[in-house]
């Protein structure tokens, strides 16, 4: 399918020229697409731990005493508060795609050959130790695991087949509509406290009822 074809071609561009949001924008996109397909919520996930990384380097990762004192002083700028909260979305992000990977690549492994498996191990390996040092709480897990594997129904995605011919029903929605709201309604709902750990940076973000 055409879409497909211009959003991956899209993201070999992004990334080549270290285009880092962009190249999110359009692996969500061909994860709406192409939901079932580990390979572009993995993709998606290393992205955002670049993200994450870019942020850090930056000096706009979130300090262990959560800036209180930069607050205090007057310091915090409205640039800073957005760049901080966009680490808090790539971290949330970077968590459910490394998740839905994780889902997919163990769906998948009794239909794979040894070649596509060994890889897939690999990947799989890579995701666990990601969401390792992401370090989300269990109740976080939980929850995120609830809505990215809502989908996951083996008879559902044999009717997708991931061919690009059956994906109507999919883009109709955006990765917004199908998976960050929904994780986002989830979090408040519950009143989750998120853990955002990126080498020894850390943010708790509380979210209200």
């Amino acid at each position: 399918m055409l879409i497909n074809t211009f959003n991956i071609h899209q993201v070999s561009i992004y990334q080549h020229s270290g285009a880092l949001g962009p190249q999110v924008v359009s692996l969500e996109q061909l994860c709406s697409l192409l939901p079932f397909n580990p390979w572009h919520w993995y993709n998606l996930g290393q992205t955002c731990l670049q993200q994450l990384e870019a942020n850090k380097s930056l000096g706009s990762c979130p300090l262990q005493n959560g800036g209180a004192g930069a607050e205090t002083d007057g310091l915090r700028t409205e640039e800073s508060r957005g760049e901080e909260e966009g680490g808090d979305r790539a971290w949330l992000e970077a968590c459910m795609s490394f998740l839905r990977t994780r889902l997919l690549l163990r769906m998948l492994r009794p239909q794979q050959s040894s070649f596509v498996l060994q890889r897939s191990e690999s990947a799989l390996c890579r995701s666990d130790e990601a969401l390792e040092r992401l370090n989300p709480t269990e109740e976080t897990l939980q929850t995120l695991t609830a809505v990215m594997s809502e989908d996951l129904v083996p008879e559902k995605m044999r009717e997708d087949n991931q061919d690009g011919e059956s994906l109507a029903s999919v883009s109709l929605q955006s990765f917004s509509e199908r998976w960050w709201n929904k994780v986002l309604g989830s979090q408040c709902t519950r009143g989750d406290q998120c853990r955002s750990t990126t080498d020894g940076c850390q943010q708790q973000i509380k979210k209200a009822d």
